[in-house]
Parts: C-alpha cells; structure tokens; sequence
C-alpha cells in the first residue's frame, strides 16, 4: 500500500506524486490505504468526476468512506475544491452531502443550513457524520435537534458525545455511562467524558 508504507509526511507526499490516480483506483478494492491516494489525487485536481468514482467505491464500507474522508483533510481546501464541496453539501444524492459535512468538517468550516439539515436527515450515514460535525465545529445551537435514542448505535453515540461535550445535556451523559456501563462500542471513549461532564 502506498500509504501503509509511508513512514513520514514527505514519503506518503512522494508517493502521491508516484502513481496516476487510475493506478491507485486499480490498487483500491484489494488495498487497504490506495483508495485515500485515489481520493487525495482527486480532491488535490478539484475533479468532480474522479471524486464520484472515488465515492462508489467509498459507498462499500465505513472503512472505505474514512479513506476518502482523511483525504479530503489531508489534502488543502484550495478554491476550487471548496466550491465542489460547496455544491454537493446540498446535492440530492445523501453520500455526495455527506462527503461535504465530513470535508468541511475535518477542515473546521461551518456548511451551515446544510449541516442542519443533515443532522435530522432520513440517511443513517449521513445522519451520523452530521450528529460529529455537530461537535467537532462547536455548533451548540443544533444539539436540540440531535436525538439521544437513534436505534443506530454508531448515531446514537455520535449523538451523545456531542450533547454531553457542548451542553453536558443529561440524557447525553446517561446515554455515554450506558455505552460505559454496557461494553457497547466505544466504551473507554465514553467512560473519558462521562466522567469529565461529571467533574
């Protein structure tokens, strides 16, 4: 992989100027780390079409999406890309959205209505990457609309960590002792902020 294989930020950097980004697309459904030098090339052209290609493979898997999700904060925000995204935080097509709220959100900038818009949407994925978003742009006025009680586990944790993070809302915190308490996903990370909402 040419990422796995990169010991600094000059060598995965070398390696991006080494490979086309259709080599790395060859590379991407067997490799773990190739998709991310697909999407880095991609997102670094501003190339919508590139970037789509990218995003049907990312649609595979979770694991997949956080490939192209780190590119996208790996690779500057330059204007161009700024308005690709700009564009697709509101396209009809909820992964299109959801690579939107994740890119402006790993690069702290605020989408906006979108981003409120995506915290209640009907699309689990996008649903939770919004319910982070929330927290990682400090946005305190939208935690009223994020549910504590998603059925989705991924959701709901998302959900809690950001309501107990930047309003220390009750049923937030609750919600994190049961992730505790139960051995669900993520239970250190939530013991850590339970307890820090609790001092």
């Amino acid at each position: 992989s040419l990422v796995m294989g990169a010991r600094t930020v000059a060598q995965l950097e070398e390696n991006l100027g080494a490979v086309t980004w259709a080599e790395a697309m060859a590379e991407a459904p067997a490799t773990e780390g190739d998709l991310f030098v697909a999407a880095a090339l991609a997102f670094r052209a501003a190339d919508p079409d590139r970037i789509a290609a990218d995003l049907q493979q990312a649609a595979l898997s979770d694991r997949r999406f956080r490939e192209v999700e780190s590119a996208a904060g790996w690779i500057d925000l330059t204007p161009p890309l700024f308005a690709l995204l700009d564009r697709w935080k509101t396209d009809r097509d909820a992964l299109r959205r959801r690579l939107a709220i994740a890119g402006f959100a790993v690069h702290r900038i605020d989408p906006g209505e979108a981003l409120t818009a995506a915290v209640c949407d009907p699309d689990l994925p996008l649903r939770t990457r919004a319910a982070r978003a929330v927290w990682q742009l400090g946005r305190r006025d939208l935690v009223g609309l994020i549910r504590y009680d998603d059925p989705d586990q991924s959701t709901r944790f998302s959900a809690c960590w950001a309501g107990a993070l930047l309003a220390r809302e009750p049923e937030a915190v609750a919600g994190l002792r049961r992730f505790a308490e139960t051995g669900e996903r993520y239970p250190d990370r939530a013991v850590q902020l339970a307890g820090l909402c609790m001092d």
